[in-house]
């Protein structure tokens, strides 16, 4: 599995983050629920598009990293041109559909490193930035086609800015070096206050529509 090292590029913080000192205890996260029925068009399209079809961490006696690994093995960097899509018995070896159990932060960072880079998502980038969330928080790392994170807060305002700041500042002084991608934040970032399950169908309010106090369920997708 990729674990990787930590990169040593500087990621923006934003500054006069609401803080979580006197924020109430953080009620149960919300539970997962699947969100098609068994015998719907969006089950038989996972199932034949991975091998695992719709996977829920929870139900495998693997742990939520060994999960993420699996959900996003089917690409193999190190394997030669034309063997690097690795299957499980012809079928491509992920699961576009998946979700592991609630973690603390830093349970979910190796989950995240897992994953790599992914267009705009960087798993190290978004691993290192949830050192940034509040205390008590609690993450979900997920798969819906592309990567995706949910957060359960008190301090929706404080977790929606960790997320809306992934604007990584390289400072380069060789004028030929090849500049990596600086914007890592989701395409998709939004809250739902007082959710009782996930996934959500919709992304949610925006940072402007969200209080600090509220348990609230952050969702962020990267395309």
């Amino acid at each position: 599995m990729r674990t990787g090292e930590s990169p040593t590029r500087k990621v923006t913080t934003m500054e006069n983050q609401p803080t979580t000192n006197d924020a109430p205890t953080l009620p149960k996260a919300p539970e997962y629920e699947l969100p098609y029925d068994r015998d719907s068009v969006a089950v038989e399209s996972a199932k034949r598009s991975g091998y695992y079809g719709i996977m829920y961490a929870g139900n495998y006696e693997w742990d939520n990293q060994t999960c993420t690994a699996e959900a996003y093995g089917e690409y193999d960097a190190d394997a030669r041109p034309g063997e690097r899509h690795r299957m499980i018995n012809g079928q491509p070896r992920r699961s576009l559909k998946f979700h592991t159990t609630w973690m603390d932060a830093d349970k979910a960072e190796p989950c995240l490193r897992e994953i790599g880079s992914y267009n705009r998502f960087d798993g190290d980038v978004t691993a290192d930035a949830l050192d940034d969330l509040p205390d008590a928080a609690k993450v979900v790392v997920g798969r819906e086609s592309s990567p995706v994170m949910y957060v359960w807060t008190v301090d929706a305002p404080a977790v929606y800015d960790v997320f809306d700041n992934l604007i990584v500042d390289d400072t380069v002084d060789d004028p030929d070096a090849i500049v990596p991608a600086t914007d890592h934040r989701p395409n998709e970032l939004g809250g739902v206050p007082n959710a009782d399950t996930f996934p959500v169908a919709t992304v949610g309010k925006s940072r402007g529509d969200l209080d600090t106090g509220v348990p609230t369920l952050l969702r962020a997708w990267w395309d």
